[in-house]
């Protein structure tokens, strides 16, 4: 069952593989994008990172009010380097192919990640409607030669 459901086309979304654009989105949520736009309803998905590439560490929380969409993270830390982005995935980590990847080789740029540590949040607010489905975050490292996942968080509804 999907988390987030898409609502608009992809026009404002930075698809991976190109980190200078700093579009990227998130998606409306199924039953509760029903509700109308006074209606007070809140929408929770949280998750905990896993290390990929070098040790990363914290929570991601997603909350979906009828005025606002946020992404924190909590309690966050990650390995040295330059270059590094939030991403937005439709797929969710797990084995694949004899080692941990993601479900899906979609991902779409959230921003450049604020600092290695600590907590640090981002307003998809603007960008809400333009994904398709979102079930994880993942911290990607660009350089010359690839691209790196630093650890991803599987988003589960929490309420």
């Amino acid at each position: 069952m999907s988390l987030l459901l898409v609502a608009g086309g992809l026009s404002a979304c930075t698809p991976a593989g190109a980190p200078e654009g700093q579009g990227g989105a998130v998606a409306t949520s199924s039953p509760a994008a029903s509700a109308s736009a006074t209606g007070h309803w809140t929408e929770v998905f949280e998750g905990e990172f896993v290390s990929q590439a070098v040790t990363t560490r914290g929570r991601a929380v997603l909350t979906v009010t009828p005025s606002k969409v946020e992404l924190k993270l909590a309690n966050f830390s990650t390995g040295a380097g330059g270059n590094l982005h939030v991403h937005l995935n439709p797929g969710k980590l797990g084995p694949k192919a004899g080692e941990m990847g993601l479900s899906s080789s979609n991902t779409f740029v959230v921003a450049p990640l604020k600092a290695r540590r600590g907590a640090q949040s981002y307003d998809l607010t603007s960008i809400w409607k333009e994904l398709p489905e979102v079930q994880s975050v993942t911290i990607y490292q660009y350089s010359a030669r690839a691209r790196r996942a630093y650890g991803t968080a599987n988003l589960v509804r929490r309420y």
